[in-house]
């Protein structure tokens, strides 16, 4: 017959399939949390209203000025130690640093940080 196996194919088989079996499903698990943890950190980025994004800078009195860039906030601040990169990191977006200007790579940052603006 057609998948009829042959009885000295089952030494082979059967370790083949003990191993690849459960390798395939911890892959399944893996890509199915990663799923999870990106929609509900897309779901806490996108159901915060009234962002305040100015918390994160130190203050309205600390940003001295604010251009928006398609996928990229560039923040002019004039203390760069009342940042608090540790909040920015939670919403998960890249984070770079010159001089005294925090640039801030989200698309759903500059939404968020547009929204507020046009106020």
């Amino acid at each position: 017959m057609f998948l009829e196996i042959q009885p000295q194919l089952f030494p082979i088989l059967f370790p083949l399939l003990c191993i690849f079996v459960p390798v395939i499903i911890l892959l399944f698990v893996v890509l199915i949390k990663k799923i999870i943890k990106e929609v509900k950190r897309n779901r806490k980025l996108h159901t915060t209203t009234g962002f305040d994004y100015e918390v994160y800078f130190g203050g309205s009195e600390n940003i001295e000025n604010i251009e928006i860039k398609m996928s990229r906030v560039n923040v002019t601040v004039k203390d760069i130690d009342k940042v608090d990169f540790d909040k920015l990191k939670e919403l998960n977006m890249g984070i770079l640093v010159v001089g005294n200007v925090v640039k801030c790579a989200s698309a759903e940052f500059v939404s968020l940080v547009e929204n507020n603006l046009n106020k």
